[in-house]
């Protein structure tokens, strides 16, 4: 296949529509490949990361959608959430008291509640 000879109207169409378009949609504007984006998109200078906030805003508003169709409750607009070191430190005292417990039924020959592999 021969390279693509790119001119300076395509270079400014590929960076105003970087960020807000997917490669396969860009690919079918321009008239090329996918890989051919992305190689040229390198050459000027565009990277994925400025695509991430574009491509989790479409994701989350596409999951949304689809939780709602299904009749279920959608998610949240805020992108995952924080634990606070109070938080982090209660999660980690209920592990090792969950590891303990376990290690403690295959110690006596009990079966196992969860599927933790526990070594005694």
């Amino acid at each position: 296949m021969r390279p693509k000879h790119w001119t300076a109207k395509e270079d400014e169409m590929l960076r105003e529509h970087w960020s807000g378009s997917y490669l396969k949609d860009l690919a079918t504007f321009i008239g090329c490949s996918v890989n051919t984006i992305r190689d040229h998109a390198a050459k000027l200078g565009l990277t994925m990361e400025d695509k991430g906030a574009y491509y989790k805003e479409r994701r989350a508003e596409t999951n949304r959608q689809a939780a709602i169709k299904a009749g279920k409750r959608p998610q949240p607009y805020t992108h995952g959430h924080k634990h606070t070191e109070e938080v982090k430190r209660r999660i980690g005292e209920k592990r090792k008291k969950l590891y303990a417990a376990e290690r403690r039924r295959v110690m006596y020959g009990l079966p196992q509640r969860t599927k933790i592999h526990v070594k005694y």
